[in-house]
């Protein structure tokens, strides 16, 4: 079995770097994530890539960093802190998210999130 906190690392990898090449073999065609882009459930990796775009066109230059992860059965869980500058008016952006994610078979199948968003400029 894989290690589920490795296959975490790649997802959030994702989102730091922009590179979402490997997401075929992360992310299961039957993913589901709940919290999506704010207009409900995202789906397959295609969705997953989706998400990693629409965040990575709003903060250019996005760093993200894992502050706790935790494995536990078939689910990881990851307190996250996004750090950049918004494309659209410069403004630091600085959040922090809790996300829950369900594997199986070596895939991410769903994703639940919770973010606190905080402007700093």
């Amino acid at each position: 079995m894989q290690d589920l906190k490795v296959l975490m690392r790649s997802m959030v990898r994702a989102f730091a770097t922009g590179d979402v090449a490997h997401v075929d073999a992360l992310v299961a065609e039957t993913y589901l994530d709940h919290q999506g882009l704010g207009g409900g459930v995202m789906r397959g990796p295609a969705g997953f890539r989706q998400v990693v775009a629409v965040a990575r066109r709003a903060v250019p230059h996005l760093d993200v960093t894992i502050e706790d992860l935790i494995a536990e059965g078939d689910r990881v869980a990851a307190r996250l802190r996004w750090h950049g500058t918004q494309a659209a008016d410069g403004a630091i952006v600085d959040r922090e998210t809790i996300d829950i994610v369900c594997f199986a078979h070596g895939q991410a199948v769903e994703h639940w999130g919770i973010q606190l968003w905080s402007a700093l400029a």
